[in-house]
């Protein structure tokens, strides 16, 4: 689960998270095949850093995401950023 806000939960969606790496990794030539390994990494590594267990805040979420991808590829990261971490 996802904690929007402060009591907003809704259910991970993992195909959002996947398009939303893929879109910041469109200009690598692996960026496709790598886009669901870093999806899951960002999932597992932010389920691991959540306070509570089974629920990550999009807060949270975003930010293990910039993290991942910065360690990845810095230009994908600054997209991450730029395009995806403002949404709500």
């Amino acid at each position: 689960m996802v904690l929007r806000g402060e009591h907003e939960l809704q259910p991970f969606m993992r195909d959002k998270l996947l398009v939303s790496i893929h879109e910041s990794c469109r200009h690598r030539q692996d960026g496709l095949g790598n886009a669901s390994a870093l999806t899951d990494t960002i999932f597992s590594t932010a389920l691991k850093a959540s306070e509570t267990p089974g629920i990550i805040s999009l807060d949270l979420l975003k930010a293990t995401a910039r993290e991942v991808l910065a360690r990845y590829d810095a230009y994908a990261a600054q997209h991450y950023e730029a395009y995806f971490m403002k949404r709500a």
